[in-house]
């Protein structure tokens, strides 16, 4: 019987004591698993500072370079996704004709699914809701309605205009893996 190269995301570990998961995972050869016996990073800074490395080729730079790696726990249920950490971008979206901003889009996912959360006026919250947001970022007929602000500009803008707080960057990745079943998309 051939082996597939999965490791179990469980194993004893002597001497380590009960309870503690050392992570398992894949990388891109058979041979190639990292061992990580480290507490994930919450977030993106801490994942930066850390530099744990899960599931990454090692052979270059890019999408999973290993400061951009790190595991989500989801609900703190002990069980999460490894994911790639890309910094959320956000625009302010307006009105035809209008000077002050009427919603938002939080981004993440440029290389691949496309992941966003946006202010919904109606409902009064933040929802996953990429299909809605994907016009208003790549579609050229809107490009002169949205405008691309900084983090620290989007939440005065939220708390200011929108009367909201704009959710934490964990918070919006949470949703994207809640409502977006996990990293593949909607």
């Amino acid at each position: 019987m051939r082996s597939s190269g999965f490791q179990p995301e469980f194993e004893s570990d002597a001497g380590r004591g009960v309870g503690r998961r050392p992570g398992w995972r894949r990388g891109a050869r058979d041979d190639s698993h990292v061992r990580i016996e480290a507490d994930w990073p919450t977030t993106v800074a801490e994942a930066r500072q850390s530099r744990i490395v899960p599931l990454v080729d090692l052979a270059g730079p890019g999408p999973t370079a290993p400061e951009t790696i790190a595991r989500l726990d989801v609900g703190g249920k002990g069980w999460g996704w490894d994911v790639a950490l890309e910094e959320f971008s956000y625009h302010v979206v307006f009105q035809l004709r209008a000077t002050e901003p009427s919603g938002m889009i939080a981004v993440r996912g440029w290389s691949g699914a496309l992941h966003a959360v946006i202010w919904d006026v109606p409902d009064r919250a933040w929802g996953f809701n990429p299909t809605l947001a994907a016009p208003w970022i790549f579609d050229d007929q809107y490009a002169d309605r949205q405008r691309l602000v900084s983090r620290q500009d989007a939440e005065r803008i939220a708390r200011e205009r929108l009367g909201t707080e704009l959710p934490s960057e964990q918070e919006l990745l949470r949703m994207c893996l809640a409502d977006g079943q996990g990293l593949n998309g909607t």
